[in-house]
């Protein structure tokens, strides 16, 4: 794929090796179990391209998990490896979901661990193989070698975190926590109001 190139929909793609160059983007379209299927490899996610995803959750309502066919797949078939350092990951919510579901957005049955990790979300470390990371303002955890079960609900920070010895990608929702400037600024406001409410007082 060169600069500025989309690679979107569900389906399979039986090319020799495929690069998606700096800009580009690939983009699983939701509705199919598989999602975008790769035959042959290697698969490269270059620096500075864009794996876009779209979520949803069609059991929401009744804090059910959700299905496979509600959100962006990229799956490797037998034999196929993929590199995904240096690339983004950019999450889209498209529909009703909730916190502590989970969305294993990268199957891997090619049984070769994916090399790299996406470059916005390789720094806030919050378990051996989990990282923190933040897409279009709602917070999420993505856990490069899970190997539980395939999507989830109500799923505890603590079990995604220690979740290890498999070959998929996955992304829990989260409730973002506090910033320590938010609790700073917090606080900084009761004692104005305090300080306030005394002089009236006075």
């Amino acid at each position: 794929l060169g600069a500025n190139a989309v690679l979107s929909g569900n389906g399979t793609i039986s090319a020799a090796s495929v690069t998606a160059a700096s800009g580009s983007t690939v983009e699983p379209t939701p509705g199919n179990s598989t999602g975008l299927t790769f035959n042959n490899g290697p698969v490269a996610l270059s620096s500075g391209s864009t794996l876009q995803l779209s979520i949803a959750n069609s059991n929401a309502a009744s804090s059910g998990a959700p299905a496979l066919s509600d959100y962006s797949i990229l799956s490797l078939n037998t034999g196929v490896s993929a590199n995904i350092g240096g690339s983004d990951i950019s999450i889209t919510i498209t529909g009703a979901v909730n916190n502590g579901d989970l969305f294993t957005v990268i199957l891997n049955n090619g049984g070769s661990p994916i090399g790299g990790m996406f470059a916005n979300a390789d720094t806030n470390q919050a378990g051996a193989t989990t990282y923190a990371f933040t897409s279009n303002g709602q917070a999420y955890e993505i856990n490069y070698a899970f190997s539980g079960s395939t999507t989830g609900s109500n799923i505890s920070q603590a079990a995604f975190q220690a979740n290890t010895g498999g070959d998929n990608v996955a992304v829990l929702m989260v409730v973002p926590e506090p910033s320590s400037l938010g609790m700073l600024m917090g606080s900084l406001g009761i004692a104005l109001g305090l300080q306030r409410f005394r002089r009236r007082r006075r």
